[in-house]
């Protein structure tokens, strides 16, 4: 019984510090323009915490490509990428 309580409680002390670990990126999509054709043009802006680093379509063997998932979205049909790789500001 020591055991479970001691592992539950193990657990609830850990789960803050997982939490914590994914907040190490923020993203802003930046206001774009309108092309003829009705078409929008807009870029996202991606500020890691000092030390992270993300890839560009390529990220090597221990590397995770950045991924955006655009399903709940209600105004937008369609993303795609300009092909264009990113710039350190």
């Amino acid at each position: 019984m020591n055991k479970k309580i001691l592992s539950l409680l193990a657990g609830l002390l850990v789960a803050p510090v997982s939490a914590a670990a994914f907040e190490v990126i923020q993203g802003e999509i930046l206001p774009g323009w309108v092309l003829p054709d009705g078409n929008r043009v807009a870029a996202i802006r991606l500020t890691l915490e000092p030390g992270w680093k993300t890839y560009w379509r390529a990220p090597g063997d221990l590397g995770i490509p950045p991924d955006f998932n655009w399903t709940k979205s209600e105004n937008l049909a369609d993303v795609a990428s300009s092909g264009l790789p990113p710039t350190v500001i």
